[in-house]
């Protein structure tokens, strides 16, 4: 008979404990607070994100014209590998000097 009652004690205790946690996070003052801040947050990183994916988009589409392109695979082997004909005088290009590796 007396463990029936310490457990409804027990079982009152903690319905009103998770209901006070629950009012603590979600209805009260600062757990609104705290949950507008995390959507701020939130949505603040999703366009940190997107941006980092457009420029990995842009990257990846550099890597694939650099790879596919013979004036940038001319100019690469001119300038770093010494394949300057005899007589000859290499002027890099501006914009192919840039995306060089290194």
């Amino acid at each position: 008979m007396q463990s029936s009652i310490w457990i409804s004690i027990h079982t009152a205790i903690s319905i009103f404990i998770l209901l006070g946690l629950f009012w603590a996070l979600y209805i009260g003052n600062e757990g609104v607070a705290l949950n507008n801040e995390l959507r701020s947050e939130q949505a603040a990183l999703q366009v940190q994100l997107e941006n980092l994916m457009d420029q990995n988009r842009n990257l990846e589409n550099q890597i694939r014209e650099m790879q596919n392109s013979d004036l940038y695979i001319e100019a690469f082997a001119r300038s770093k590998l010494g394949l300057v004909k005899q007589g000859e005088e290499f002027i890099p290009n501006k914009d192919l000097q840039s995306n060089e590796p290194n």
